[in-house]
């Protein structure tokens, strides 16, 4: 075989690879997204959790990237803070590792099984979850056979003198290796590309270990440019965030750079084989800067405040991404529309997260504070209502203009949740606190566990919206008449009580079902929001119930 034709199965193996590892990551990250995206928000509370839920989630999505864009996203959103965010970036660089130590192993001529496997599962199984899970071996196996190719193909281009030259030059030009690496890096949106490709040229000679670390230091580098380019179009918020990761990555390679002929004769050390040595370099680069910079966090989200300023059009609370240049191109109007519902809904399931705490604390700070968000919902709610309506006055197909009208319904769904929580739950928190009421112990469990179910659907909800997902909107749509039961049945125990003639339960047994429905009524609008995904047509489908009636919120 001619060199040339060596170049093409290089091309094809890192097209295999590439392919693999994405189709994967896809697969593992819809299979994950019905709760991912919650999850995120809640174990960045702690800075230490979200080092570890970072490094967690990475590993399970495959791709450090989507992490951090998400975390861009969220924060774009007003949902989460830079402080918040900087341990979970920290851990998506833990977490991108394991990825790298995979195909360290000698694991390509596993590729045949995987893809067979994999191809299989998707082609006969009838269920989606499992052709998800057929699409994530499949994608694997695609991942080994084109390393694969990528080891054949390579051990020729050691006896060529034109490649020898080319190999031989960067090795002498560190910073252009830098830089065609990051820049790769950056093109192909994985690290673990840029690696693998390292692994076998190491493993063929053709890049010495010295070498490698700087291949290394560009994948490392060049994984920060899509939450770059994603923060582009985003919020204040989520341009810091995109910056704080490059900054971190940046001072990773720094900490090494001075050391990188130590470091590189150390990680020899460690195994005689020179893709487990670059693998083993790429770890524990990782992991000592996460220990070395982890207690610098504070300061660093403190300098980068300062260094990014709000600027004076993001310093009053209002849409982020209802541009109105959008109106030229319809989708993309839409697609701005959408976010910012998205936006608006993580508003509301902020609020219906913490109205149950309103019960526990006697803070007259801590309701107003929930109060805010409805604030924040209801300048929301007429920024989208006035863009859509705009968007009217240009030409729209009829598909189009029902696309408005739903859009604009579910708009209303979600300012009534916001209401629902400012005017009947909030003011029944006060009306307990003021009278100094207390819920038996067995009546307060029942409405705790009302209220996780409510949130749970809640946060679905918004990933079967956020995704399109049609199988995670059926599940709430599920989970909404298994709610209503419950809600029948906590009646039910309470009545029971009130017969049992419980003092606590006889006092605030007003406050108790009131609440109950309530919260059904946040599940209510909530599921909403999932009907336009299931029927995919741009037309209202919602339910005809009292439940949806704004009438019942006082």
């Amino acid at each position: 075989m001619d060199p040339a034709s060596h170049i093409l199965q290089l091309i094809a193996g890192v097209c295999f690879f590439m392919f693999g590892l994405g189709l994967a990551s896809d697969n593992l990250q819809v299979l994950a997204a019905d709760r991912m995206r919650a999850f995120m928000i809640r174990v960045n509370q702690h800075r230490l959790y979200g080092v570890l839920a970072g490094a967690g989630l990475t590993a399970i999505m495959q791709s450090s990237s989507a992490v951090t864009v998400m975390l861009v996203n969220l924060a774009s959103a007003g949902v989460v803070t830079l402080q918040q965010v900087m341990g979970m970036i920290i851990g998506t660089t833990i977490g991108t590792t394991l990825t790298v130590q995979l195909i360290s192993f000698d694991v390509t001529s596993l590729g045949v099984y995987f893809v067979i496997g994999g191809f299989s599962l998707m082609f006969l199984s009838r269920k989606k979850k499992l052709k998800e899970i057929g699409a994530v071996i499949f994608g694997f196996g695609l991942l080994f056979y084109g390393l694969l190719l990528m080891n054949q193909a390579v051990t020729v281009f050691k006896d060529v003198s034109e490649f020898k030259q080319f190999f031989t030059y960067l090795s002498h030009h560190p910073m252009t290796t830098f830089f065609i690496t990051t820049l790769f890096t950056a093109f192909v949106h994985s690290s673990a590309v840029t690696i693998g490709i390292a692994m076998t040229l190491s493993v063929s000679q053709l890049i010495s270990p010295i070498d490698s670390m700087i291949w290394i230091y560009g994948a490392n580098l060049g994984t920060t440019a899509t939450a770059l380019v994603a923060s582009l179009s985003g919020g204040h918020a989520g341009r810091q965030v995109a910056v704080a990761h490059f900054l971190y990555k940046a001072f990773s390679i720094l900490l090494f750079v001075a050391f990188t002929s130590q470091f590189s004769e150390l990680v020899a050390l460690t195994s005689s084989d020179a893709g487990r040595q670059i693998a083993n370099a790429h770890t524990f680069l990782n992991i000592i800067a996460a220990f070395v910079l982890y207690p610098l966090i504070g300061v660093g989200a403190t300098y980068i405040e300062k260094m990014m300023p709000r600027p004076d059009s993001e310093k009053e609370f209002g849409a982020r991404y209802l541009d109105p240049g959008s109106f030229r191109s319809p989708a993309m109007a839409f697609a701005n529309a959408v976010r910012e519902v998205q936006r608006m809904g993580d508003y509301a399931l902020t609020m219906t997260r913490l109205s149950i705490r309103a019960f526990e604390r006697d803070d007259p700070d801590f309701t107003d504070e929930i109060k805010g968000y409805d604030w924040k919902i209801d300048v929301l709610n007429r920024e989208i209502k006035l863009f859509l309506v705009r968007l009217t006055d240009e030409p729209l197909t009829e598909a189009q203009k029902s696309k408005v009208v739903t859009l604009i319904t579910l708009v209303n769904d979600i300012e009534n949740i916001g209401d629902v929580i400012d005017k009947n739950v909030i003011p029944l928190a006060r009306k307990k606190s003021n009278l100094k009421l207390s819920f038996s112990q067995e009546g307060w469990r029942e409405v705790v566990e009302f209220h996780e179910l409510v949130v749970d659907n809640f946060e679905r909800a918004l990933s079967a919206f956020a995704l399109n997902s049609r199988d995670l909107a059926l599940e709430v749509v599920k989970q909404k008449s298994a709610i209503r039961i419950a809600e029948q049945k906590l009646r039910e125990a309470h009545i029971s009580r009130l017969n049992r003639k419980l003092p606590e339960s006889i006092n605030t047994s007003n406050i108790h079902l009131d609440l109950l429905s309530a919260f059904r009524r946040v599940n209510s609008y909530a599921c909403n929001l999932v009907y336009l995904t299931i029927f995919g047509d741009g037309a209202i489908h919602f339910p005809n119930s009292s439940e949806t009636d704004d009438s019942d919120v006082a």
